[in-house]
């Protein structure tokens, strides 16, 4: 790292319960020195919000919603994401998840294991990084059309869900 120290970054994930607290978060982060605070959007289920589609990821977290929609995902009179990207991930070319286990996620937001691509105490990271499920995935968000219904890159696609 060639610092004389660590950079703190504290991310405050806004939601309902918490965004009355956004200027006390503020105020404390500069009080204790942190390098630097991201006011940022809470990705309220990640557990699920790759296989369920637009109307149930919002019902589904309906309750943890901030009151603010600008500090929310979601368009709250429409009951769906705000945006979406598609093809827009730049996860499975530059990041990847490891987990407690050992076992390789594409991204974050991939909770379940029967999902992952692999796992660092069986194989290294580089050769889970070039296996076919990482060289489908990368296919899936680049739009060619490759049968892979198991592949949860093609999952969290159709349902435009993180992307």
């Amino acid at each position: 790292m060639n610092s004389n120290k660590p950079f703190v970054q504290w991310r405050f994930l806004v939601n309902r319960y918490n965004e009355h607290e956004i200027e006390k978060a503020k105020a404390l982060a500069k009080e204790i020195g942190v390098d630097k605070l991201e006011i940022t959007i809470f990705r309220c289920d990640m557990g699920n919000e790759l296989v369920f589609n637009n109307k149930k990821q919002f019902e589904n977290v309906q309750k943890w919603l901030p009151g603010n929609e600008t500090l929310s995902m979601y368009d709250y009179s429409n009951k769906m994401k705000k945006k979406i990207k598609v093809n827009d991930c730049g996860w499975l070319w530059s990041q990847a998840t490891i987990n407690w286990n050992g076992s390789v996620s594409p991204c974050c937001a991939v909770w379940y294991e029967k999902f992952d691509f692999g796992n660092i105490n069986r194989d290294t990271f580089r050769k889970i990084w070039n296996n076919e499920k990482y060289q489908g995935a990368r296919k899936i968000v680049r739009g060619d059309r490759i049968n892979a219904p198991g592949n949860i890159c093609h999952i969290c696609c159709l349902n435009k869900a993180a992307i």
